[in-house]
């Protein structure tokens, strides 16, 4: 049988489904830093475009990420949107995530994404969020059935939507594309469970969990 290959806007990041063994090596490590990137001169300047108020929590707008996750110093997990696969993306780089120069680094090894889709500003999580040092529990991840989400263009979409972290103390967040309140076209976000929309809420599939 002839392998199904599948179309990608980022042809170096890999499917949730992809990265198992890169996701599984996660669980059981605490989370050294969690942090946005926008594509703004600064947060300041993103609230204008966006037209955010000072209380909007900027993480959970979609604007096309990316995010990014550190577990250990030097590695990176960077998680982005594949608008051909309708999916979350990801890879792995051995970058600091912490160091001033990161997105110098991340951008040396990420020759694949456009001008306009490189982020200039970072932004950190814990503005909004009590993640650092904070335990991974589990990780799964959730689809949609083929093409449920867009027109169907000549192949099926694997529809790879959301990650989903548990922490320690409770804790959860889903990095997601297009399954929240606000209808997105493209980009992902952070939601909670309880901002899913009830139709996506409905139509998502859990097919994998790391523990």
């Amino acid at each position: 049988m002839e392998e199904t290959v599948i179309r990608r806007e980022l042809p170096n990041y890999n499917l949730p489904s992809e990265s198992k063994d890169l996701l599984a090596s996660l669980v059981s490590q605490e989370l050294l830093g969690f942090k946005m990137g926008i594509f703004a001169s600064s947060l300041e300047t993103f609230r204008e475009k966006k037209k955010l108020s000072c209380e909007d929590n900027p993480f959970s707008i979609p604007h096309g990420g990316p995010f990014f996750l550190s577990v250990q110093e030097g590695t990176t997990i960077v998680f982005n949107f594949d608008n051909l696969t309708s999916s979350v993306a990801l890879r792995k780089l051995e970058c600091n995530l912490q160091d001033k120069s990161f997105l110098d680094c991340l951008y040396s090894q990420d020759t694949y994404v456009p001008s306009f889709l490189k982020a200039k500003t970072l932004v950190d999580s814990e503005l909004y969020y009590n993640f650092s040092v904070k335990k991974i529990e589990n990780i799964s991840i959730y689809k949609y059935p083929m093409n449920y989400r867009g027109k169907p263009i000549g192949y099926d979409s694997p529809n790879e939507v959301a990650v989903c972290f548990n922490l320690s103390e409770g804790l959860e967040f889903l990095l997601m594309s297009g399954i929240g309140k606000q209808q997105m076209s493209t980009g992902i976000a952070i939601i909670e469970w309880n901002s899913v929309r009830r139709e996506c809420f409905d139509k998502l599939e859990r097919f994998w969990v790391a523990v």
